[in-house]
Parts: structure tokens; sequence; C-alpha cells
């Protein structure tokens, strides 16, 4: 039979004295690793972005007629609600229950 230990520390925040100390120094003190293709994801402060005018704003007619059109459809589906009958309020409940549970801050613990 085999045991398993974990030893808690303090987290870095509580444990840092100098503000100017890197992401990466902090990982590496807790002794994580990052995978190398997470590197470019670490928020880098020196980021600037490029001299130059912003790209020009293009509207996409069809994605806006359809999150019009599905937006009434909801409105829509908001009126019906007062006049379902209480087997469908039930089913709702239900269905929202069993969506919500699939979902891991709704119940965090397994």
């Amino acid at each position: 039979m085999t045991t398993t230990t974990t030893t808690i520390t303090k987290s870095p925040s509580v444990g840092l004295k100098n503000e100017g100390e890197t992401l990466e120094k902090i990982l590496q003190q807790l002794g994580e690793t990052i995978r190398p293709e997470m590197k470019e994801d670490i928020h880098d402060p020196s980021y600037q972005d490029e001299e130059g005018p912003p790209p020009k704003l293009e509207y996409v007619w069809r994605n806006i007629i359809l999150m019009a059109l599905l937006h009434l459809g909801a409105l829509y589906g908001i009126t019906l609600v007062p006049s379902c009958k209480a087997y469908t309020w039930l089913f709702g409940e239900q269905l929202l229950f069993l969506a919500l549970s699939q979902c891991s801050w709704f119940f965090p613990f397994p």
C-alpha cells in the first residue's frame, strides 16, 4: 500500500518582497514548468503595438442579421414562458440542472 503526501506552501503573492519579480521567476520557485507552446501566452509588460493605422473595421452583415434573428427568437421565447404548463417548467428546470451540473464552476467537487 502506497501513500502520497502533499506539501502546502504559502502562495507566491504573500511572499513577494520585490514587485519586479516576473511571472516566470515565481513559477520556477514553485517548481512548475511552463510548456514551450504556452510561453507565448504569458503577459509581457514590455510589449508594444506596431506603429501605424488601426485595421479597417469591416461589418459582416450576414452575422449581424443572424444574431438579430437569434435575439428576436429569444425575446419571443421569453414572452411564451408565463403561459407554459407546470410540466414544461419542471422539464426546463431539470434541463437547466443537467446542463449546469456539467460545468465545473457549478459543482466544483466531484
